[in-house]
């Protein structure tokens, strides 16, 4: 198998789709390992692929489709699916989350929504400030 197809069936899990919780939201397109990094290669938005027709048959049938919704097939050139939105700003807020907006706290099954606490990350607002402003001030 290639070292594309490899690399993109390893860092694809997600996709975007309409959620009860609101709006649009982000779901497991296959089970998701505890630990495993949500969104890797999201910034490659400069970076094209390009596949074999044999090769591109290789890429998980949820992947090959999320390409095709964005690509013409006769040019089976296309972006890494991660980069075409960031997915994370889609993610609904849950009190009891399954990932913590990068990694998943526990297994998430295939068609799930993944879910973060927008209040952890309101935590760390106040002190993120305070650090800032203390640190320009003994500038």
């Amino acid at each position: 198998m290639s070292e594309i197809v490899n690399k993109i069936n390893n860092e694809v899990w997600t996709r975007l789709a309409p959620s009860k919780i609101q709006g649009i939201g982000v779901f497991a397109i296959r089970n998701i390992p505890e630990g495993t990094e949500l969104f890797k290669s999201q910034n490659e938005i400069y970076t094209y692929y390009k596949l074999s027709n044999k090769n591109f048959l290789k890429l998980l049938e949820p992947i090959r489709n999320m390409i095709l919704d964005r690509t013409q097939f006769e040019r089976i050139r296309f972006r890494h699916p991660n980069c075409s939105a960031r997915l994370q700003s889609f993610m609904n807020h849950s009190n009891n989350p399954n990932s913590d907006g990068k990694k998943a706290l526990r297994m998430i099954y295939q068609g799930e929504e993944i879910t973060k606490n927008y209040m952890e990350t309101k935590k760390l607002h106040p002190y993120i400030l305070k650090r800032y402003y203390s640190q320009r001030i003994k500038v």
